[in-house]
C-alpha cells in the first residue's frame, strides 16, 4: 500500500472513498498510505488510529475521518455500564476522564472509576 505505482494502476485515483485500516504494529505504513492517498486525489480518506498522536498525524497528512475502536469502544462501555447504574450524567463525566487518562498511559483502570475528577467537586462511585 505504499507503492504509488501500484496505488495508481489499481485505479485508485478514481475512488471517492479509501479505507485506511493498516495493523496497530504499523503506524509508519498508514501514516504513508494515507499520504499517497491523498497525493493521488482521493477526496475521502478514513484512517485507523492508535493514539491520539497517530491521529493528529493522520489527519495532518490528508485523512479526513480518523477512527479509534479501541477508545470508542471503552468510552461506548464506560457509558453504558455507568449509565445502567448511576445515570448518563456520569457516564459522561467518566468516558471524559478516561479520555485523558488514555491519552497519557493506556485504558482506565476499573479502579479509577472512583477517582475525583479534576476541577470537580464530586466524586464518582465506582463500581458495584
Amino acid at each position: 500500500a505504499t507503492d504509488e505505482e501500484a496505488l495508481a494502476s489499481a485505479g485508485i485515483p478514481e475512488m471517492n472513498t479509501a479505507i485506511v485500516s493498516v495493523g496497530t504494529h504499523s503506524v509508519e505504513t498508514s501514516i504513508m498510505t494515507t499520504a499517497l492517498l491523498k497525493q493521488l486525489g482521493v477526496p475521502r480518506i478514513i484512517a485507523r488510529s492508535t493514539s491520539m498522536l497517530h491521529d493528529r498525524i493522520l489527519r495532518l497528512v490528508g485523512a479526513t475521518e480518523v477512527i479509534n475502536p479501541e477508545q470508542e469502544a471503552a468510552e461506548r462501555l464506560a457509558r453504558n455500564d455507568l449509565a445502567a447504574t448511576q445515570g448518563a450524567a456520569t457516564a459522561t463525566m467518566i468516558s471524559a476522564a478516561q479520555t485523558r487518562f488514555m491519552a497519557r498511559s493506556g485504558p482506565l483502570p476499573r479502579a479509577a472509576a472512583s477517582w475525583r475528577l479534576e476541577g470537580s467537586s464530586a466524586a464518582c462511585p465506582g463500581p458495584r
